[in-house]
This record gives structure tokens, C-alpha cells and sequence, in this order.
């Protein structure tokens, strides 16, 4: 069972581990997870005693690598060249692994993060961005560091953290001192001159990256009979793939939110998603937005990004629903998405509306996936976070998969 807030919505996992630590916020109305409850109250107990659970991956889905981490996984992210895989943690720490073997390769941490135990939300890489490293606040080597090999982490403390990976080291942060104080997630334009945040509370913020100067706070207007912008907490935030000034935001109101930086009112919306999680993600050749909604009815939706209009609804299994915290296009041909209820991760074939791959009987809902981005190759690869685990799949020769039910499908 999920806590719940006064006005009867569903508070996420990270809220709600954030919360225990923040006991001082007692708007939050928030509480441990069921599982952290249980296992603090419970003693050591004999293995024997414990259900067993064995991980299934079927379909197009073939199980590559698995790796346990020390806390529960909160978001997952591939680098752009796909050569590693960053997971963030429920207690802050960042931990880098080989994204062909999930081998541990960095540690992103620091005492004050680890005294804090608050979640990471987001994951994101600057990528060929390159800072001017007069402006950043530590020493650099006598060779000089690559600071183009930057991730940007967010976190429910309200931090925003630059780490230089091959170093480990924090090479900027921002405090972005939010009524809410947490931070729920990031997003880099295509052209990484600018980055945007969102949070529990309904203000976007909008950052220079080459200052890291605050330089735009979006956020609705105050007349009643419009929604130009969102009145719940935020949870997702994505730039189109190509053009460098409109993203769209989606959260507890029901709405996904399209913006421009430089402009401080949204100028379209979507109304409908129900969005808890890293659920919202733009196909750069369809120009298609998919949403993923933390409901029973109609959970998985397309729609036109261009008249904000639905194309489709992807129905679920017929084995039951699925209650979404990530969703993501996976290649040219495929859709992914996770959540609770069923504890799975399902991937769609576009065309048919089939679930062509499952990963099940995971010991925990899924909060977190992330795919590599490889629509050229014949074997993409796929990252699953439940618990504390990570599920790194490869998909095999589609052809070998039969579908049954009859559907319009989905354009690509």
C-alpha cells in the first residue's frame, strides 16, 4: 500500500524516503516505505524463511548481466556513447558501472551527501558541452580536465550536483533553495547551453549551463479560469530532441505542460496524464510524445507533439494493469515501461500494440529504467532498477516474435 497525501494522491517512493529524513516538514504528511519499515523492525532471520523470487526475461528481452547495489535504485541513465550506465541511489550516492559487464568502475559521493541519506532523482550527461574551466570552483589538474565527461545529478535535498566521472569529483553545485526543497528531476536542451529543473513544488526553473546562473523561473499565472502552467508537484521534464527552447513537464495535476525558456507561462498542454516518475519522453522521428501514468485505466498513452492531440492508447496486459513510474521509446520499433502491481517492465512493439518482452517477478515495483539510445544496432540493450538490483537485457531477433491482437498501431 502506498502512503497517501491528505487530498487522497499517491506520494512517490523518493518522496516518501525524502520525507523521513525531513521530519521537520510536517505539510509533507509522508512515511517510510513499506519495505524500509519492515526490514528496520524485523530481526535477522534465517534465509530459509524468505519466499524466493527468480527474475523472469521473456520475448525479445534475454538477460545479460545482473548487479546488487547497497541501497534501492531511484534512476537509471546511460552515457551517450553507452560505454557506462550511472544509477542513482535512495541514499545519494551515484554509482557508475561498465555499461557492457555492470562492473563498478566510480563512486560519486561526498560525507555531507552521505550524512544527508537523501535520494537522487535524475541523471543526465552534458556530453561534448564544455565548461570554461575558469568559472568552476575547484582546482584543475596541470593536464586539465575533460569536463566534458560531466553528469548532472539532482536530489531531494535540493541540490543540483556536477561530478567530473573519471575523477569522482563534485566540480560545481546548486543550491536551488525551493519552497518544497526537493528536486525531483533535470533535462538538457539538444544543443547543452541550457538545463531546466522541477520539483514538488509547481516552478520550473531554467539555468545557463555555461554560468549555471538561475536566468527564468516558469510557473502558472494566478487566474483561475487558465492552466497555463502546473499547481501539483512535478515529476518528469523533457526537451524536444531538436529544437533547443521547448520542453514539456508532466506531475500530479494531470496535465503535461509544454514551455518554452524564455517565456514564463506554458503556452499548450495535455490534459490527461497522471504522471509519478521518469514517465514523459519525445520521438525524434515520429515527433511523438509518450506518457506513462500512475493509474489503473489507460496508464500507457501516445499523442501528436505538434497539436498535442492522442494518437493511441497502448493497452495493457491481458493479465492485468500496471500502475507506471517510467516509460521510455526503446528504439525505432518498441516502447518500454515499468511500474507496480505486477512488478514488471514490459516492452510494446509499435505496430501490433503487443507486449513482445517481459521482465517479471521482480521483488519490487519498478521506479527506473533506461534504455542506450542505439537505433542502428541490431541488439539494443535495456537497464531495470527494482529494489536494490539492476537488470541489464539485450533483445534478441524480433522476428522470432508472433503477435495476435489487431491494432492500428503506432506510426514511426
Amino acid at each position: 500500500m502506498f502512503a497517501m497525501r491528505k487530498d487522497g494522491r499517491k506520494l512517490s517512493v523518493m518522496e516518501r524516503r525524502a520525507s523521513v529524513q525531513q521530519r521537520s516538514d510536517a505539510s509533507a504528511g509522508m512515511r517510510k516505505s513499506s519495505v524500509m519499515a519492515v526490514s528496520s523492525l524485523m530481526p535477522r532471520i534465517s534465509t530459509e524463511t524468505v519466499p524466493i523470487r527468480f527474475e523472469i526475461a521473456d520475448g525479445i528481452l534475454q538477460m545479460h548481466e545482473t548487479t546488487e547495489t547497497t541501497n534501492e535504485v531511484m534512476c537509471l541513465r546511460f552515457s551517450p556513447d553507452c560505454t557506462i550506465l550511472a544509477a542513482g541511489l535512495a541514499d545519494g550516492i551515484i554509482k557508475v558501472f561498465n555499461a557492457d559487464n555492470l562492473q563498478l568502475v566510480h563512486t560519486l559521493t561526498r560525507p555531507d551527501i552521505a550524512k544527508s541519506n537523501l535520494p537522487c532523482t535524475g541523471i543526465r550527461y552534458i556530453g561534448s558541452k564544455k565548461f570554461d574551466k575558469s568559472s568552476v570552483s575547484i582546482d584543475v589538474d596541470e593536464k586539465g580536465r575533460d569536463y566534458a565527461n560531466i553528469l548532472i545529478a539532482s536530489y531531494t535535498s535540493g541540490w543540483i550536483r556536477f561530478w567530473h566521472i573519471p575523477t569522482s569529483a563534485c566540480v560545481f553545485e546548486i543550491n536551488e533553495g525551493r519552497p518544497s526543497s526537493q528536486t525531483m528531476a533535470v533535462a538538457l536542451n539538444s544543443t547543452t547551453n541550457t538545463f531546466v529543473s522541477v520539483g514538488a513544488d509547481h516552478q520550473i526553473y531554467v539555468y545557463d549551463l555555461d554560468t549555471r546562473k538561475r536566468i527564468n523561473v516558469l510557473e502558472a499565472s494566478d487566474e483561475r479560469d487558465k492552466m497555463d502552467g502546473h499547481k501539483a508537484r512535478v515529476f518528469a521534464v523533457h526537451f524536444h530532441p531538436s529544437d533547443p527552447f521547448t520542453f514539456l513537464s508532466g506531475g500530479w495535476d494531470d496535465t503535461v505542460q509544454y514551455w518554452d525558456v524564455r517565456k514564463p507561462r506554458a503556452f499548450r498542454r495535455i490534459f490527461g496524464p497522471h504522471i509519478c516518475g521518469d514517465a514523459l519522453d519525445v520521438d525524434p522521428i515520429s515527433n511523438q510524445i509518450l506518457t506513462g501514468s500512475w493509474r489503473r485505466e489507460k496508464p500507457l498513452e501516445v499523442w501528436d507533439f505538434a497539436s498535442g492531440q492522442k494518437v493511441a492508447d497502448i493497452p495493457d496486459e491481458f493479465g492485468g494493469f500496471s500502475l507506471l513510474y517510467c516509460a521510455q521509446w526503446f528504439g525505432k520499433d518498441y516502447v518500454v515501461c515499468g511500474g507496480t502491481q505486477h512488478n514488471r517492465a514490459r516492452v510494446i512493439d509499435r505496430k501490433s500494440l503487443n507486449a513482445v518482452g517481459t521482465l517479471g517477478e521482480l521483488p519490487q515495483g519498478v521506479y527506473c529504467l533506461d534504455n542506450d539510445r542505439a537505433p542502428t544496432l541490431n541488439k539494443l540493450r535495456l537497464a531495470v532498477g527494482a529494489l536494490k538490483k539492476i537488470y541489464l537485457m539485450r533483445t534478441t531477433n524480433p522476428t522470432a516474435i508472433t503477435t495476435g491482437r489487431k491494432a492500428s498501431g503506432i506510426t514511426s
